[in-house]
């Protein structure tokens, strides 16, 4: 659905990113990982056309990403970044139904996909709270709703990319939060998620990306991706790779 063909972003200290070949495919998670500086968050606005690319392209269906015109290319695609500033004191559900402004679907339906974003976040005790009351943990459920309800109903046109999304979440919410991802994915959605904790990211990913100073250093299942002399190389970690004995990923033990 998102396909990247030789995607490549120059700035003035270097190349943040080199001869990216990828696409994401509908009903699958695709996990991003690699330290600090690889290039993460650079791939996912050189994906959603926030940052112009030095070279290659970026094809949305069968069109370039600059083929569609922007309000269009919102029914298709959404992007979490890492961190989304709001100073003003909107509610949570006013919020989340900011995601329905690209749509014309009206008011009925539209309260309709709020509530039942608002339930999968687990926000709907919050729904008439402030905005700027919200913890740093309900801000980012907020506007990961936001950006579901954006997209609603999960299909196989669309495409949703998350960068950090668990960054700011206790264990329990971060894996609610996968979990949804990974029920909007298997009803049809592409999607792309940025995730420092690869543990995380063995069990709720079907592929996972490795970025190394701008480059893949690997792609494939998490099997594949996570074996201990690339992640000594990448991440200069020493690891045990064993199976999980209940869901059957691998499980990186750190030594």
């Amino acid at each position: 659905m998102l396909k990247a063909e030789g995607l490549s972003v120059h700035h003035a200290t270097g190349w943040r990113i080199r001869d990216i070949n990828l696409e994401l495919r509908s009903g699958e998670v695709l996990g991003v990982i690699g330290p600090n500086g690889a290039g993460k968050s650079t791939l996912f606005g050189a994906l959603c056309g926030d940052i112009h690319p030095t070279s290659g392209n970026t094809f949305l269906g069968a069109k370039p990403l600059t083929a569609w015109p922007p309000a269009i290319r919102a029914l298709h695609l959404a992007v979490l970044p890492q961190a989304s500033t709001l100073s003003f004191a909107f509610t949570v559900r006013q919020v989340i139904r900011f995601g329905r402004l690209p749509h014309a679907t009206g008011i009925k339906a539209d309260t309709q996909i709020v509530d039942t974003v608002l339930d999968l976040c687990d926000l709907t005790e919050l729904s008439q709270r402030s905005y700027t009351t919200l913890s740093g943990g309900e801000r980012q459920r907020t506007h990961l709703a936001r950006i579901l309800a954006q997209l609603w109903p999960a299909t196989s046109n669309k495409v949703l990319l998350l960068d950090e999304p668990t960054s700011a979440l206790d264990p329990h919410h971060q894996h609610s939060v996968l979990k949804v991802v990974r029920q909007m994915a298997d009803q049809g959605l592409a999607v792309a998620v940025v995730l420092h904790d690869m543990n995380l990211a063995a069990r709720y990913c079907d592929r996972l990306l490795m970025l190394k100073h701008g480059q893949v250093e690997g792609l494939g299942s998490p099997a594949d991706v996570l074996r201990p002399e690339r992640l000594k190389a990448v991440f200069d970690l020493d690891v045990l790779i064993q199976e999980h004995p209940v869901h059957r990923h691998p499980l990186v033990i750190y030594l």
